[in-house]
């Protein structure tokens, strides 16, 4: 099994994103993409697609980084 491991500097990141109430469950499980449809808001940053975010869940603790790619629906 490949494990990727991504060393984010903070000055990378661009801003943040908080995850909705009851949807924090897939990234502990280590699922690797997070759907619009669970970010209950961007807290801060002017974010475009391929910045770095730090993800909050909805306690508002810090739960990592992602890159933000938005797709066509």
């Amino acid at each position: 099994m490949k494990t990727a491991v991504f060393i984010v500097l903070r000055g990378m990141i661009k801003g943040r994103v908080q995850l909705k109430k009851n949807k924090e469950f897939s990234i502990q499980r280590f699922h690797p993409w997070i759907f619009s449809g669970a970010i209950e808001s961007k807290l801060e940053g002017a974010i475009m697609d391929g910045d770095w975010v730090t993800v909050c869940l909805s306690r508002g603790e810090s739960s990592g980084a992602m890159v933000i790619i938005r797709m066509a629906q």
